[in-house]
């Protein structure tokens, strides 16, 4: 999922998830997905996603982050 930057920070985002969110919770499955902003964390974060494992291919790699949201009820 992308949203253009210019677009970034108005709710599109979340209104692209929350229907997906929304099915996971009804059929009990984890959702897993792989990040790598800041940003992009701190957005998943609010909506139910926790970071997992923070990984680097290379020592002077950028991070990229293991997120997981478990069900809601």
């Amino acid at each position: 999922m992308a949203v253009s930057p210019n677009a970034q920070g108005k709710g599109i985002g979340g209104l692209l998830l929350q229907p997906v969110l929304q099915q996971a919770d009804r059929q009990g499955e984890i959702c897993y997905l792989f990040t790598s902003t800041d940003r992009a964390v701190k957005f998943y974060q609010r909506h139910g996603f926790v970071v997992r494992e923070e990984l680097r291919v290379l020592n002077d790699a950028p991070p990229l982050w293991m997120m997981m949201r478990s069900p809601q009820d």
